[in-house]
């Protein structure tokens, strides 16, 4: 990597933890384009110029966390794809959890304008509609349902409790229990005879987690780390 290319990395780098770090501290409101810039030791003109406006750097703050996520999906060995399905929507849930300092205010920001879910949505969907593709090649799911519109279903019915887990409709608890419920309801709606009977086995269980969290008072919110997880 050439000099000026090391440079323009490592400013940008030091714009996203200063972004992360005001969110830490107040929020997505403090997010205040000269103090940023203050912070990232960088002129407000080369913040403008590397990433853009706010709501473009809240967008690169996510985009950071999917680049981490379909690291770890990638990286998932299983060979039964019923299982990687059920493992994307958990693996994602547990990150948004472990960094919801900095991602909570963040996508409750960003629901507010949809288009910028677009990038992340297509990034997402690949990852469901290639293990949904996998699953109806090898005949655990039926061939009936196509693994296209499945894909949409799933991810749909995942960034719904990730939005209402967001605008703390959801808490940790309820928002991990209704997540792996809509999957494995998704899953076992297109499975064949012997996945549905799989998932109807595994479904009481699921139902008491889920029932029990949506009964419960909501727990307090939690403070974890700042910056992401080894994998």
């Amino acid at each position: 990597m050439d000099r000026r290319l090391l440079g323009k990395v490592k400013r940008k780098r030091r714009i996203l933890d200063a972004a992360r770090a005001r969110i830490v501290n107040g929020g997505v409101s403090s997010l205040a384009m000269r103090g940023l810039a203050e912070d990232a030791q960088v002129s407000v003109r080369t913040l403008y110029n590397l990433f853009g406006n706010k709501d473009d750097i809240l967008d690169a703050l996510v985009a950071e966390l999917l680049a981490e996520l379909d690291l770890t999906i990638n990286g998932l060995v299983l060979d039964d794809p019923i299982a990687r399905c059920k493992a994307i929507v958990q693996v994602s849930i547990d990150r948004l959890i472990e960094e919801q300092v900095v991602y909570r205010p963040v996508l409750r920001a960003q629901s507010r304008r949809m288009e910028a879910f677009r990038e992340g949505d297509e990034r997402s969907l690949a990852a469901f509609r290639k293990a949904l593709e996998e699953a109806v090649r090898v005949r655990v799911l039926t061939q009936h349902v196509s693994p296209e519109t499945l894909s949409h279903q799933m991810y749909a019915a995942h960034q719904h409790n990730i939005l209402l887990w967001a605008h703390g409709v959801l808490d940790d608890r309820q928002a991990r229990a209704a997540a792996i419920h809509s999957c494995a309801l998704l899953l076992m709606a297109a499975g064949t005879a012997k996945t549905r009977n799989e998932i109807l086995s595994e479904l009481p269980d699921m139902e008491k987690d889920l029932t029990r969290a949506l009964a419960s008072p909501p727990l307090a919110v939690s403070r974890p780390r700042l910056g992401l997880a080894k994998i």
